[in-house]
């Protein structure tokens, strides 16, 4: 380098990158075998993979395993994360307004830090592909296909969701698949009876209403209440002796 000249301090190191590339590449003078092919074979394979993401600082970084329902907790709010992470220990990384969610040197969930507590931050695209087709089959859509049946059929859809607080709840929504379900494997007018039934006895449980439909009860004529008639006999008391209307 003693001949060379250099106008800059780029320039240097440019220079210094390629000859150190060339003294890498020459083999040792014992063991005739470059640093370069020393380092592919040995140090390589036991090397962890680079970052794909730039640094970023930082002023929280802590680890959490992922729940079971992809989502990590900070500050009593919960993020969702890809549904193939689940189960596994992550890194979260927090700054004043983001949330990072890092595995294995790969950044798998940016969010947005959320106000409050108790909330959530669910993108879609970390769903699997079984949870992002039930999160479509919300309330609304399963009242739009009862409503086209029979309003009894509606009242019961209206029911499974009364207990959750959520029109996306997925157990009711599982509930409303299941009574789709019936109504395929039924008769029309044998399912709208059933439905109305449930109306009258407030049946909730889907496997309850199950019973109804497989019970046949609901058709019995029975069941049907109807104005009781006392024979009369002078020691049967009625509501005049009780004074009552």
């Amino acid at each position: 380098m003693r001949k060379l000249h250099f106008t800059s301090i780029e320039q240097v190191n440019v220079h210094l990158l390629s000859e150190i590339e060339k003294l890498n590449d020459e083999p040792l003078q014992k063991i005739k075998v470059s640093r370069n092919a020393l380092f592919n074979e040995h140090e390589k394979p036991a090397s962890k993979t680079l970052p794909t993401h730039v640094y970023q600082p930082f002023d929280k970084r802590f680890t959490q395993i992922a729940s079971a329902a992809c989502t990590v907790t900070y500050a009593n709010n919960q993020y969702s994360i890809p549904y193939q992470q689940r189960n596994l220990k992550v890194t979260i990384e927090v700054t004043e307004d983001k949330l990072q969610v890092i595995h294995e040197y790969d950044v798998i969930a940016t969010h947005d830090i959320l106000s409050g507590i108790n909330q959530k931050s669910m993108l879609d695209i970390h769903k699997s592909p079984t949870h992002l087709a039930q999160s479509h089959k919300n309330k609304t859509h399963f009242m739009d296909w009862a409503n086209a049946i029979d309003k009894s059929v509606a009242n019961l859809v209206e029911r499974q969701y009364e207990r959750v607080n959520s029109d996306n709840s997925r157990p009711a929504g599982k509930a409303c698949i299941f009574i789709q379900k019936l109504y395929k494997r039924y008769e029309d007018d044998a399912f709208i009876s059933a439905c109305k039934y449930a109306d009258r006895h407030v049946i909730t449980q889907v496997q309850e209403f199950e019973m109804v439909l497989q019970t046949d009860i609901h058709s019995d004529n029975d069941e049907t209440q109807t104005t009781l008639v006392l024979p009369k006999h002078k020691n049967i008391r009625g509501a005049q002796y009780y004074g009552s209307n």
